[in-house]
């Protein structure tokens, strides 16, 4: 880490956010009505807790991971492995709107515990998606390694 990011980073402020505690709706979309608030307070990163939870998840289930920039600043993030695969969609400039899609994932988001079907078109939206794929709906990078997601 360079200097200029390590002294940013030391006067950053962070704040911890985790949603099960933080919303009676106990996921990722019920924190959303309080980001105005979150951001007014000067906060420059947004730690959410239950995605490091997730992510430890993933990092066990998955061997190979991918990434594909779906549009400008949008990016899809994709995790395999012998018994299971998940998507990221991280919308990284903040833009809005719905655009073509080359890809279906079928799933649940795991941050706001919904179902996800996204096919031909998506509407970009401002939160991260991160979706455990419905077994046997997206083999192709596990087919290449002989795993049956």
């Amino acid at each position: 880490m360079n200097d200029q990011t390590y002294n940013f980073l030391r006067s950053a402020l962070v704040y911890e956010i985790f949603p099960r505690t933080h919303s009676p709706s106990r996921n990722l979309a019920g924190i959303i009505p309080d980001l105005p608030r979150i951001a007014a307070l000067g906060t420059d990163f947004l730690f959410v807790r239950n995605m490091v939870t997730h992510m430890k998840q993933i990092k066990k289930d998955c061997r190979v991971c991918y990434s594909t920039e779906i549009t400008r600043g949008v990016v899809k993030i994709d995790w395999v492995g012998p018994s299971a695969s998940y998507s990221a969609i991280l919308n990284l400039e903040n833009r809005f709107g719905q655009i073509p899609v080359n890809f279906r994932l079928v799933g649940q988001d795991l941050l706001s515990g919904q179902p996800c079907d996204i096919a031909n078109k998506f509407r970009i939206p401002s939160h991260p998606l991160l979706v455990r794929k419905a077994p046997g709906t997206d083999p192709g990078m596990a087919s290449r390694f002989g795993w049956h997601v």
